[in-house]
């Protein structure tokens, strides 16, 4: 099922940082999400493989948003408190 990052947004309670109305039809690993898949970035770790990964939509804790840049044009990001709670959460959405 198809939807957009902004209604993923308002059900985790997610602040977004790119378009909002970017499309989403599933859910991956940020190593092999795809520009119309969801990922999440939860650690330092992750957050490393982010600069190779195609996800067009990243959830991203509140705490590693510091780390990106809040207008990229490749990716729509949702910064929440707990990003894998919220990628759990968001899983029977897609």
């Amino acid at each position: 099922m198809a939807t957009t990052a902004g209604i993923l947004a308002e059900i985790v309670q997610a602040e977004v940082w790119g378009d909002p109305d970017r499309i989403v039809t599933s859910a991956a690993s940020i190593d092999t999400a795809e520009p119309q898949q969801l990922a999440f970035v939860a650690n330092d770790a992750n957050l490393k493989k982010l600069a190779e990964s195609r996800a067009g939509t990243v959830i991203v804790s509140r705490s590693l948003a510091r780390n990106l840049d809040r207008e990229p044009a490749e990716r729509t990001f949702l910064i929440v408190g707990d990003a894998q709670a919220a990628f759990i959460r968001l899983l029977p959405e897609l």
